[in-house]
């Protein structure tokens, strides 16, 4: 029969301490390093510059934590150029109101964000402030990290913050960075208006006069064998002067270019036109020559309306062909 040892009545407690408890300022420091690395992490490179928007927690001081994630970022990043948006909801206390922070190491790439956002949020920008930090923070290189503290109106019937503000940043950001290599030379990542129509036509199935003609009488009529059984109309997006000019298509659709998305979405209810409630319509866009037309047909079929198409080339083509032409009096 095995006995036990007994054991001292002593016990030694081998756990660590529990960490120190932080006070409130040291909380918001370790919150807004949090955000700054989040920040970071979700950057990107671009012209060998780090960009990033990040939407913070909205806090009753908003301003004065948007620039400790500003330093935060400044002594992680003390070798790299970057530039970032930091932009902070509205809070309690001010419910239509956002706090935007431009921040960045080249003052030419600050000074140019706060340019484009003056220009992209037009009167809802309010009371820039130049560097705002009392003193800047200083890298090892020597380069000063400069920002830019707006006020960003957000009226109550205005969608939240990521519906509009977050893409338009990164916008401002990517431009804000850009430099072009040569004033001649075509930047990266852009196209030309050749290929701009090439890419649009790829999406489209384009079909000729002869084709639009027979697709709007076939709806019309409701023939059995229509192309598509779907309400068909050849929309017009000529200048008035072209149509005086050159002459018009009998039941065709005026609508101005500019007003084309708007007037032919299903879902813009106080602006549509009264054929634009749904959106399998078969919308049949002409210009003069048939390059506009292309470029607004690829629009509506990227707001859902799958159906439209254009017409090879324009009205040039109807006319061309023979086919019914109505002349404005002199």
């Amino acid at each position: 029969m095995s006995t036990r040892r007994a054991t001292s009545s002593s016990h030694v407690d081998y756990r660590e301490p529990p960490p120190p408890r932080l006070n409130l300022d040291e909380v918001r420091g370790q919150a807004a390093r949090e955000v700054a690395v989040r920040a970071i992490r979700k950057s990107k490179v671009q012209n060998s510059v780090k960009v990033g928007v990040t939407e913070v927690m909205p806090t009753k001081e908003p301003a004065q934590f948007l620039l400790r994630v500003a330093d935060a970022i400044a002594e992680t990043l003390q070798l790299q150029s970057y530039l970032f948006a930091l932009i902070s909801p509205p809070s309690e206390t001010n419910r239509d109101e956002l706090t935007l922070l431009i921040v960045g190491t080249d003052p030419e790439f600050v000074e140019g964000s706060s340019m484009l956002a003056t220009a992209k949020f037009t009167d809802r920008l309010q009371g820039m402030i130049r560097d705002v930090s009392p003193s800047y923070y200083y890298g090892e290189d020597g380069a000063d990290v400069h920002r830019y503290l707006a006020t960003l109106y957000t009226p109550p019937s205005t969608p939240a913050p990521q519906t509009y503000d977050i893409p338009a940043l990164h916008d401002i950001l990517r431009k804000a960075t850009f430099r072009p290599l040569s004033p001649t030379n075509p930047p990266p990542s852009s196209y030309s208006s050749s290929t701009l129509l090439s890419m649009a036509r790829s999406q489209l199935q384009r079909i000729t006069p002869e084709q639009a003609l027979e697709e709007v009488t076939a709806a019309q009529e409701n023939i059995d064998n229509a192309p598509t059984h779907a309400p068909t109309f050849i929309v017009d997006i000529r200048s008035q002067a072209q149509k005086e000019s050159h002459g018009r298509i009998h039941g065709g659709l005026d609508v101005e270019r500019n007003d084309l998305p708007w007037l032919l979405d299903p879902s813009e209810k106080g602006r549509r036109t009264v054929m634009a409630k749904q959106y399998d319509v078969r919308w049949i866009v002409m210009c003069q020559t048939g390059d506009a037309s292309s470029l607004a047909a690829k629009e509506l079929t990227e707001i859902g309306l799958l159906n439209a198409t254009d017409m090879v080339g324009g009205f040039s083509a109807w006319k061309r062909a023979g086919l019914p032409v109505t002349m404005s009096p002199p």
